[in-house]
C-alpha cells in the first residue's frame, strides 16, 4: 500500500479540487490499475473515478 501514494498524490493533482474525496479516488484508481486480469470498481462517484483509471477497467455505480 505504501509504494501506491506517490502514484495516487500525481494524481490527486490531476482531479482539480482538492479534497479527501478526491485522494480516496486517487488510491483507489492506483489500486485498481496494480490488479491482474478484469478489474471492476464499484463506488458512488463514478465520474471522478473514471477520470483516473484506463478504460480497460470497468467502474460501476453502486
Amino acid at each position: 500500500m505504501a509504494r501506491c501514494w506517490p502514484q495516487a498524490a500525481k494524481r490527486h493533482d490531476l482531479t482539480g479540487p482538492q479534497t479527501t474525496s478526491y485522494a480516496i479516488d486517487a488510491v483507489l484508481a492506483v489500486i485498481a490499475r496494480q490488479q491482474k486480469g478484469q478489474v471492476t470498481v464499484f463506488t458512488s462517484d463514478v465520474d471522478d473515478l473514471e477520470k483516473l483509471v484506463p478504460d480497460t477497467i470497468v467502474v460501476k455505480k453502486v
